[in-house]
């Protein structure tokens, strides 16, 4: 049986595009790059609106400087996020459960159109009462927050803020914040590094 060069070539395209989609899957490109270099923690801007207000999920308004009287671990989502929200929810707990009240866990809604007080609130009915739901109504002040703290919100059909669906995709960077401290941004959920953070802020 006689294989023309032409037919090798497009065998070798699909199981280079099939090993690409098994490597993405496996190791999204992020966590790759970061484990490659052995990279977690990130530079970010310091210059954060610490005045930023926030609808909470306990029907309150609160600045980011009110919530940062003890160490704050902010993190991003929304509550029709099917993928890799409840993981990350799943790692703040145990971090709630390792430091009990010593520490603040929020959850920064990148979908407030869907994500109001309410709908919050009822999505962290299980959690501990020191995690909380955030929620900027204004889309482009939450635009610009996000920017601040590294973080990039888009869909698959384009690269709004604007979310119709659930599949937003954004990053699952941890932020971690504290009084007279420069604020650390993780790039991954490592557990043990970012508990370690917080006990040399505690």
């Amino acid at each position: 049986m006689n294989i023309s060069v032409k037919e090798i070539s497009g065998i070798l395209g699909v199981l280079i595009l099939l090993a690409i989609s098994i490597l993405l899957i496996f190791f999204p490109p992020l966590k790759f790059y970061n484990k490659a270099i052995g990279k977690n923690n990130a530079s970010i801007d310091t210059q954060i609106n610490l005045q930023q207000k926030f609808q909470t999920s306990h029907h309150t308004e609160i600045t980011l400087e009110s919530l940062i009287d003890r160490p704050l671990v902010l993190s991003t989502g929304f509550t029709r996020c099917g993928y890799s929200c409840p993981m990350t929810m799943i790692f703040m707990n145990k971090l709630l459960q390792s430091f009990d009240k010593k520490i603040t866990a929020a959850l920064l809604t990148v979908d407030p159109a869907y994500d109001t007080p309410e709908v919050l609130h009822d999505y962290l009915t299980s959690f501990p009462e020191n995690m909380i739901g955030l929620r900027i109504k204004n889309k482009d002040e939450l635009r610009l927050f996000l920017k601040k703290i590294g973080q990039r919100t888009y869909t698959a059909q384009n690269t709004t803020i604007e979310i119709t669906n659930s599949q937003a995709h954004h990053k699952n960077f941890v932020l971690l914040l504290a009084p007279s401290h420069p604020p650390q941004l993780f790039l991954n959920q490592n557990f043990e590094e970012i508990k370690s953070a917080i006990n040399q802020l505690l």
